[in-house]
């Protein structure tokens, strides 16, 4: 290899070379200062592995300390809350025993002829002893009648309770007795609401094997069906009725004499004969009866929808739940007001739902009497 051709960096490459061979030794020499290097490198490497090594074991022992922590602190938290619910459904079942005594006194001088429907008040050092010992919140079975704003009600129930535990079972409307029972069974122990268009009469309240309360909400009638009317109409695309009414191009006042309303649905929905066979029958003067005991002996609440804030509010009250803004739910914008309202539909709804309007003046004064004795709860 010769010096004179070539780049100057090759020529300085040549250079070092033959300058490398010519030194006696100097081969050997940087060889073993590389190797020294190479030593000295892999020692402080290796040092410094060893020390992250220790610093990761004890960022691990401290993450096991706090996960056990945070174990510990879980524990306490479902504990605390444990007793916290057991405490305020005990304070529930003495509100809800205040409650429905003085609600009692009022009915029987409001309504004496219905006193002797009232349940048994029995001793009360036995009715104290029955409500501390109900740590567990009754299931709430929710009649909800169609149009009467409950759906609004079952979103306030869902915002009150933390878990996904009311369970909406409109569909057996007209089940069976032997089919609700079977999916009631189904549902039991998973939810503290069971909520539908369930008639009173298959007593749903019945079916479970823990304690067990009914509530229900009702409506002004004549408002209620237009208000039925205008949803059918709405949704003629997917229900039937709806479907029926334009293409037969239904009035209001032919809604209420054809067969695609039942007449009196609210009687029908809390008395002791099943909606079933509605079609099989008209509504009685019976009917009515068993409807007005049944909400007097069998129901905690039935409120009315012109005062849904109130009911919501007492319901928040006997079960110790706070009350936010009540949500709005299923709203029909398209609905008319009951003042665009012809007095000859007015007149047919009336006559076509005459028990349901005695039924709802019977209701709202039940309800002004459980307000009243509401009024008066301990905080």
């Amino acid at each position: 290899m010769t010096t004179s051709t070539g780049s100057k960096s090759e020529r300085l490459t040549c250079a070092a070379i033959k300058f490398a061979r010519s030194v006696p030794g100097l081969k050997e020499s940087v060889l073993t200062g590389v190797a020294l290097l190479t030593r000295h490198e892999t020692g402080y490497l290796q040092a410094k592995l060893e020390k992250l090594e220790t610093a990761n074991r004890e960022l691990n022992n401290r993450i096991s300390e706090l996960t056990s922590m945070q174990a510990t602190i879980s524990a306490h938290l479902v504990a605390e809350q444990t007793l916290n619910e057991e405490v305020k459904n005990v304070v529930g079942a003495f509100r809800r025993l205040v409650v429905l005594e003085r609600r009692a006194q009022l009915l029987k001088k409001s309504l004496p002829a219905y006193a002797n429907h009232l349940p048994e008040a029995g001793t009360l050092p036995a009715l104290l002893e029955n409500a501390f010992n109900a740590r567990v919140m009754p299931v709430i079975v929710f009649t909800h009648i169609q149009k009467t704003a409950g759906n609004s009600v079952i979103a306030y129930l869902r915002r009150c309770l933390t878990r996904p535990r009311v369970a909406r079972i409109h569909e057996l409307e007209m089940a069976t007795g032997e089919k609700t029972k079977e999916v009631v069974d189904s549902k039991f122990g998973q939810y503290d609401v069971l909520a539908g268009h369930i008639p009173f009469s298959r007593r749903v309240d019945l079916m479970t094997d823990r304690p067990s309360v009914n509530i229900s909400i009702m409506r002004e009638p004549i408002d209620r069906v237009v208000s039925l009317y205008y949803y059918l109409k709405a949704n003629a695309s997917w229900l039937d009725q709806g479907k029926r009414i334009v293409e037969e191009k239904m009035s209001i006042a032919d809604f209420a004499y054809s067969d695609v309303y039942f007449d009196n649905h609210m009687v029908r929905m809390l008395c002791d004969s099943d909606p079933a066979h509605a079609p099989e029958r008209e509504c009685t003067k019976e009917m009515l009866e068993q409807a007005k005991v049944n909400v007097v002996k069998n129901f905690l609440l039935i409120g009315v929808t012109e005062q849904i804030d109130e009911f919501l509010s007492v319901l928040a009250e006997v079960f110790c739940w706070s009350l936010e803004d009540v949500p709005k739910e299923n709203v029909n914008e398209m609905r008319a007001p009951l003042s665009k309202v012809s007095p000859e539909a007015i007149k047919a709804l009336s006559e076509r739902n005459c028990y349901d309007v005695e039924l709802y003046q019977f209701v709202k004064g039940v309800w002004a009497d459980t307000m009243a004795a509401c009024s008066k709860t301990p905080q």
